[in-house]
């Protein structure tokens, strides 16, 4: 993976944000790409994007979780660590994008954005924090391999099985090709066994079921005509802009990945996919098999650290 020097410096700066909330160990959960990449061969092969958080108590009023973020934020933000990396405290420029009308959500997120020097370099980056998230398995330490520096846990992160439910729903919903190329990878991970397979279906067809999602899109997803589930453009269209950048309004394989790792062509991306989530237990045959949704609406499940 060859990163641009500002994709060099904002990672870095990530990972200390990473690092240093390890070790205040408030209740928050790490999940996406930071995550994701871990699960990877070689975590290189992955270039990771947005520092995406889960708080994981309920948060009732916007007051609350505007105090419970701040006194995050500042702890982390202030905490010292020799990795050549400062924050500026978050009390000089406290402030949550949405928090006051995202209580109404169904996923409330709340966004700042934090100031720091990576070696002297000044760089200023996002931070998404979520909370009220139902999160259907408890969080799990992981150890993370940064850039630089030794290795260090990650007390919170989301489990195996539910990176991998999230990605199927996304796919069935708004299908995305960076979530089917991260798949291939997860399962593919020696920890995706036949106990986070069960924990996968169940956790999917709970979401597919609140969220009303037409049993077709299973059955288009598990066996493999992926191409019914692309509405707005087609499974081609979407491919071109995707792989071959056609399109500069789009993401871009390249953006996420070294893109000459990837097929040209789309056949064979799909031959790929199909072969690992085959080999991963995730055929047609599940279908027969899927468990009873075990939820009717969204509710936060509290308790999950005890």
């Amino acid at each position: 993976m060859v990163l641009t020097e500002q994709q060099l410096i904002e990672l870095k700066a990530h990972e200390a944000f990473i690092r240093r909330a390890s070790q205040v160990n408030f209740p928050f959960m790490l999940k996406g790409s930071y995550v994701t990449r871990q699960y990877f061969f070689d975590p290189n092969d992955r270039i990771p994007a947005d520092l995406d958080w889960v708080y994981l108590h309920p948060l009732n009023d916007a007051n609350t979780a505007r105090d419970v973020l701040n006194e995050w934020v500042t702890a982390v933000t202030e905490l010292e660590s020799n990795d050549g990396v400062q924050y500026r405290s978050f009390k000089e420029n406290e402030f949550w994008r949405r928090i006051d009308y995202a209580m109404a959500d169904d996923f409330p997120t709340a966004n700042t954005d934090l100031l720091c020097w990576v070696n002297g370099v000044e760089i200023e980056f996002s931070l998404d924090v979520s909370f009220n998230l139902e999160i259907e398995e408890s969080p799990i330490p992981l150890i993370y391999e940064p850039l630089e520096g030794d290795a260090f846990i990650v007390p919170y992160t989301v489990p195996l099985s539910l990176q991998v439910s999230w990605k199927i729903h996304q796919t069935l919903v708004r299908p995305r090709f960076k979530d089917l190329f991260d798949l291939m990878y997860l399962v593919r991970h020696p920890d995706f066994d036949e106990k986070a397979l069960t924990a996968t279906l169940q956790a999917l067809v709970n979401e597919c079921h609140v969220d009303k999602v037409n049993k077709e899109k299973l059955e288009y997803f598990f066996n493999y005509k992926l191409a019914k589930l692309f509405v707005y453009k087609t499974i081609d269209e979407t491919w071109e802009d995707w792989r071959n950048e056609k399109s500069w309004y789009s993401e871009r394989a390249e953006n996420i990945t070294n893109a000459d790792k990837i097929p040209k062509e789309l056949s064979q991306f799909l031959a790929e996919f199909q072969a690992a989530l085959e080999g991963a237990g995730l055929d047609k045959t599940v279908l027969a098999k899927l468990p009873k949704a075990a939820r009717n609406k969204r509710v936060f499940f509290d308790g999950l650290l005890d």
